[in-house]
């Protein structure tokens, strides 16, 4: 009987241990977790601010209608980032030289604020988000986090209605109800 019991609780943690980040979000309440790229992000952040700093900046400051509402997964504000490159070439034949310079960069992803896990075809407003962001900053996240959307209105730590996250994700673009950059 013990065994059968060591065994089964050996098999839960070990199970748990195999979610996902943002599973692993989804149960825990707020928190400052997110992809492993989250610090990479933050070496290239050159703003005096951080990036959560940033889009509550962004939320707070804006014009948009605040009822704009939010489906899961839509992104609300994004951050992209790119790694430069510059190519050189210089050659020379019987006294003649030359070269030639080509400059660019490489998309490499970024950060983007998104709900998720919402039940029921929820959605969430804009008016709603300024106050999430908020106490993600508050929780003493710089890059990346996650918050219930009933943490603020509610004083629930329940993530089962929803999470608003700020992720590292590869495609950091943005629709039409996106703030960009």
């Amino acid at each position: 009987m013990r065994i059968t019991v060591f065994l089964a609780l050996l098999g839960i943690a070990f199970a748990a241990s195999s979610v996902n980040i943002t599973a692993d979000a989804f149960f825990l309440g707020i928190n400052c977790r997110g992809s492993g790229l989250c610090p990479r992000a933050t070496w290239n952040n050159k703003a005096p601010i951080s990036i959560i700093q940033a889009f509550y900046d962004v939320v707070s400051q804006t014009t948009t209608d605040p009822n704009t509402m939010y489906n899961n997964g839509d992104h609300i504000v994004c951050v992209s980032q790119s790694q430069p490159i510059t190519i050189k070439l210089s050659a020379g034949y019987k006294g003649f030289t030359g070269s030639v310079e080509l400059s660019g960069s490489i998309p490499e992803g970024g950060v983007c604020m998104f709900p998720q896990s919402m039940p029921n075809g929820r959605q969430l407003a804009l008016r709603e988000v300024k106050d999430l962001i908020n106490a993600i900053g508050n929780h003493g996240c710089g890059t990346c986090g996650s918050v219930p959307l009933g943490f603020v209105s509610e004083k629930s730590n329940d993530p089962s209605g929803g999470i608003l996250t700020v992720n590292y994700v590869k495609s950091p673009f943005c629709g039409e109800k996106c703030f960009r950059e």
